[in-house]
């Protein structure tokens, strides 16, 4: 009785060892989202010549409404910040407004907020013509981490894009600084040389189910033509990716 008395008690200790602090306290309350989006054309014209042009604001998000606190706080705060650089923007002062107040706009519709706020200032501006257009999804979530995806699109004499991936922490709302150091990459790189020519190119990565899912951009040089040429996607399996991941990363996978 002893001998197995010990041996509870060494099994029980060795255990604790075991334990992963965010794994293990798992908050189950998933993120409730409501998609908002809204759109508008403007008919503007340049102070100087009188000539017309014509300006496209646009946004579409998954904003929450429901679910823990300190992830709602964080995923709102990030929002309304994304959607501050988007639309404040420009030369013009006309334009900019402190980001302290938009913190403050709880309409309906956060999108309709910032584009009937911005509208009639774009159309009093010379920004010119063009287009700005926000994409904000949820791509993927956990027990343990949300992670949003987001388009930016900026459209002038040509258009850009640019994509991204952003993860936080469902415990506590924290926003991933650094999924992948460069001194792991390369490490990684090392023993997956396959991989190299595509994380060598524009690349962005964020946490999925599946993997560690990786954007990159695929040009060429003129006057050559890629036939594969634009944006890409890939995902590597955390079977090779996952032990070269940041700590608070790995911490969030199973």
């Amino acid at each position: 009785m002893l001998l197995l008395s010990s041996l509870l008690a060494v099994l029980a200790i060795s255990g604790c060892h075991n334990r992963n602090p965010y794994t293990d306290n798992k908050v189950s309350q998933d993120l409730v989202v409501e998609t908002m989006a809204d759109t508008t054309v403007l008919e503007c014209i340049f102070s100087d010549s009188g000539d017309k042009y014509r300006y496209e604001l646009g946004a579409e998000v998954d904003f929450p409404i429901d679910g823990p606190k300190p992830l709602i706080d964080s995923v709102k705060l990030f929002i309304k910040s994304e959607l501050y650089q988007m639309f404040d923007w420009g030369a013009d002062d006309s334009i900019h407004i402190p980001f302290e107040k938009t913190r403050t706009w709880t309409g309906d519709n956060i999108v309709t907020d910032y584009i009937s706020h911005y509208s009639p200032l774009y159309v009093k501006s010379d920004l010119g013509a063009g287009a700005r257009y926000l994409t904000m999804f949820i791509t993927t979530e956990t027990d343990t981490y949300v992670t949003y995806y987001v388009e930016y699109c900026y459209c002038g004499a040509g258009c850009s894009y640019r994509y991204d991936f952003y993860t936080f922490r469902k415990r506590d709302g924290h926003l991933l600084k650094d999924i992948l150091t460069e001194q792991n990459l390369n490490a990684f790189l090392k023993k997956f040389p396959q991989y190299k020519e595509i994380i060598d190119r524009y690349t962005y990565m964020g946490l999925t189910d599946e993997g560690l899912e990786c954007h990159y951009l695929v040009t060429s040089d003129w006057p050559d033509y890629n036939p594969d040429e634009g944006w890409k996607e890939i995902i590597i399996p955390y079977s090779e990716i996952k032990p070269y991941l940041s700590k608070e990363a790995q911490e969030l996978l199973p």
